[in-house]
């Protein structure tokens, strides 16, 4: 699930940003009305990074409703339809800094109609701030929205427990809420998360401690999300580079360039340098870097996410979809098991045909078997003749052409695909593959 990004060549700078981790990549969710946008209203307040104009603009529009102080929530529900119902539709993007890190923040709605926006939102993100209502608890949509955290692996989670102030700031009715996060997290095989008690709407635990909460003796949400530990480094994954087009100017740009054959695209993992020994898949062809090329020059080595052109030493039939890796590199298949995020209102039944992309290549796919669905309320995988608008399950699929599929929790970028209807063009669900399958029958024996 990549775009195109804008390559740099100060691969030193860069590489020494994600090493140090300045940079942290976080996303918002939670059921509806829990007060998320209030609650990213509030940080990008309280860390100064809300420009005048901006600011007075939300006083004013607070004023004509008749509040007495500004509506934060408005500084990220940018959308008309979210302002006038006073719900969040769209994925919000934000940016903010604090003298410590810096910050991309995806701020996704509650709607359990919206879920699909989550997964767009926490797909990419290496914390997600999940939000509770003190008030209601855990709901069927934050177990949701955990479980969606699970699934793609998110590697920090935080529950800040909002509106502590509604329930007069009691340490119990907190306890009691997070005892129901921490055995959802365990049911879910998350990591055990940190536990917060907020209230955004007056900056309760945000960027201060409260003076109303004595009894909590934890970081505040800025200081937890300033101080997480950086993600692995992606340079040290194997290499992985999906070709998105292959550059081929001949004489149109020149003698210079009139035997000039290159494959551009974005590094979905791992680094590569010149001269090293690369495989092409699915021929398995071996083959060595001898140039890395960029708008702003060449590079001697370049790491996800930029986006370059290789120069190989060889002359091989390369097409879109094809797949340039180094390191462990995986055997192209036709067949999986997977878990899927069901995103459309038809239903989800085996024996469906529909279209698989992954990474640039997009391919035909039929789904087998449809093995169970994720029940929310046990936690446990259960058999389901169907998959409905917003249920989580387990699938086996067989795909047209053999692809170099690997685990989800192996590498999140070549470990993801998406399920699209071939006819609308719409996407049906968000895929992670579970294991990549030896087929015992090639024969597909596909209908077009």
């Amino acid at each position: 699930m990549s775009t195109d990004t804008t390559p740099t060549v100060e691969t030193g700078r860069v590489e020494e940003t994600l090493a140090a981790g300045t940079l942290l990549r976080l996303a918002t969710a939670g059921s509806v009305d829990d007060g998320k946008s209030t609650l990213v209203g509030r940080l990008l307040h309280d860390t100064k990074s809300i420009l005048a104009d901006q600011l007075a603009s939300v006083e004013r529009v607070s004023r004509e409703r008749g509040l007495t102080g500004a509506d934060l929530a408005l500084l990220t529900d940018g959308l008309r339809a979210e302002r006038e119902q006073g719900i969040t539709i769209d994925v919000a993007y934000r940016y903010f800094a604090t003298p410590k890190r810096s910050f991309i923040l995806a701020d996704c709605p509650g709607h359990v109609q919206y879920t699909r926006n989550t997964v767009t939102g926490c797909s990419t993100a290496d914390v997600t701030v999940v939000l509770i209502d003190a008030r209601n608890g855990v709901l069927e949509q934050t177990r949701r929205h955990l479980a969606v955290c699970a699934l793609l692996r998110v590697e920090h989670v935080i529950v800040a427990v909002n509106k502590i102030d509604l329930v007069d700031y009691r340490e119990d009715r907190f306890t009691e809420v997070a005892d129901d996060v921490r055995s959802v997290a365990r049911g879910l095989g998350l990591t055990e998360p940190t536990v917060i008690p907020v209230a955004a709407l007056h900056g309760d635990n945000i960027a201060e401690l409260s003076p109303h909460m004595l009894w909590y003796q934890g970081p505040t949400l800025l200081e937890l999300l300033e101080t997480l530990p950086p993600a692995d480094n992606p340079a040290d994954e194997p290499f992985r580079f999906p070709v998105q087009y292959v550059i081929r100017p001949q004489t149109a740009a020149g003698d210079k360039y009139r035997d000039y054959r290159g494959y551009a695209g974005q590094i979905a993992a791992g680094a590569v340098r010149v001269g090293d020994e690369v495989t092409v898949l699915p021929s398995g062809r071996t083959t060595t870097v001898t140039h890395i090329d960029t708008y702003d020059g060449g590079l001697e080595r370049a790491f996800t996410p930029q986006s370059v052109t290789l120069r190989l030493a060889d002359d091989i039939d390369i097409a879109r979809g094809e797949m340039i890796a180094a390191q462990d590199v995986p055997t192209p298949v036709n067949e999986l098991t997977a878990t899927v995020a069901w995103l459309d209102e038809r239903p989800l039944r085996a024996g469906a045909r529909m279209l698989f992309k992954h990474t640039s290549q997009t391919v035909q796919a039929r789904v087998d078997t449809l093995d169970s669905r994720l029940d929310l309320d046990t936690l446990e995988h259960v058999d389901a003749p169907q998959l409905e608008l917003n249920d989580i399950g387990k699938v086996k699929l067989t795909i047209s052409q053999d692809l170099p599929l690997e685990p989800y929790r192996k590498l999140r970028n070549t470990g993801s695909f998406l399920l699209i209807d071939a006819h609308s063009g719409q996407t049906l669900a968000a895929g992670m593959v579970d294991e990549p399958l030896t087929p015992e029958d090639d024969d597909f024996g596909w209908v077009i």
